[in-house]
């Protein structure tokens, strides 16, 4: 059941990055726990993935090639450990003027995450190239103009009415 919040706060809309930066670092928790032979923190993405011809041995996930950190020699890891080195690349920061929200996947036919894209809204008001003022979500709160959405899936997307 979709439920929808008419009424939140500046804490309301921190608390949807805080619950983005909890469930990424529970999900990189237990990948690391679940791969002890791999050290995540020493896994390098910047150089790209390649797919290779294997599963994991234990998990039957499919393996890729990426970089170690401190040699930069070729490494194996399983596509869970991709994913949640890919969500952790992007934790949020839950004191700036700036809320994230809405997160997208781009995730390709293995199920592989290929981008992570959020909509941003600022607290403070804006103006634009043309000297429109753009209300932030600090104004829109205080009009009664912000909805919180959360999706059956837990997922909380911040709503402004015009």
């Amino acid at each position: 059941m979709v439920e929808t919040n008419t009424n939140p706060t500046i804490e309301n809309l921190r608390a949807i990055e805080t619950e983005w930066n909890t469930a990424v670092n529970t999900e990189y928790s237990t990948v690391d726990a679940r791969y002890a032979d791999i050290t995540l923190s020493n896994v390098n993405l910047e150089g790209g993935t390649t797919l290779m011809s294997e599963l994991h041995a234990d998990t039957g996930e499919p393996l890729f090639q990426v970089r170690r950190n401190d040699n930069l020699q070729p490494l194996s890891i399983p596509r869970d450990v991709l994913n949640a080195l890919r969500k952790k690349s992007v934790l949020l920061d839950v004191t700036d003027d700036v809320i994230k929200h809405s997160c997208v996947f781009k995730i390709d036919s293995l199920g592989v995450i290929l981008a992570i894209v959020f909509n941003t809204s600022r607290l403070a008001n804006s103006v634009d190239t043309e000297d429109n003022v753009i209300l932030g979500l600090t104004a829109l709160l205080a009009a009664n103009r912000v909805n919180i959405v959360t999706e059956d899936d837990g997922t909380k997307r911040i709503i402004t009415i015009a």
